[in-house]
């Protein structure tokens, strides 16, 4: 996996890397001050290849952009708003970002970790009503995507 983006750095002359929010197998992401919106917090969703061949970056690059129209026609209240994409390269090696809003909260994952202190997790159920909800408003494909890593299969 690429070596994180150093913090402090300001990418697109426009958004200053804050903290590094989360990581997963594919992504990483950053909060972010966007310079160019007074400072305003946002998330940067850089999108990490599995590989380096010329085919796997250009299949990235695709399933990269797919994602981002995806989210730009997406408006719900509790959905973070999208605000751009963006390639930089860093060290030689070009990097994928979307950009959204940030929501202050905790993270799905600070959540699961307070239920499991408290010998709770979240019922099998309340992911199926969820994935549920996600279907009826999403296309299908997009919110099994996006569910993969909370609820599989």
């Amino acid at each position: 996996m690429q070596p994180p983006i150093p913090i402090g750095s300001v990418l697109q002359n426009r958004y200053q890397l804050i903290s590094v929010l989360g990581q997963g197998g594919f992504a990483r992401t950053y909060v972010a001050e966007d310079q160019g919106r007074f400072n305003e917090l946002c998330v940067l969703k850089e999108f990490i290849p599995s590989q380096s061949s010329e085919y796997v970056l250009e299949k990235s690059k695709e399933l990269f952009q797919r994602e981002a129209a995806v989210l730009y026609q997406i408006h719900h209240p509790q959905i973070p708003q999208f605000r751009a994409t963006f390639e930089y390269n860093f060290q030689g090696s070009p990097r994928l970002f979307l950009v959204q809003d940030y929501v202050e909260g905790k993270t799905y994952h600070a959540l699961l970790n307070d239920r499991k202190a408290q010998s709770q997790t979240f019922p099998r159920w309340r992911c199926e009503v969820y994935y549920d909800r996600c279907c009826r408003y999403w296309p299908t494909s997009t919110a099994k995507a996006l569910f993969t890593g909370i609820f599989p299969g």
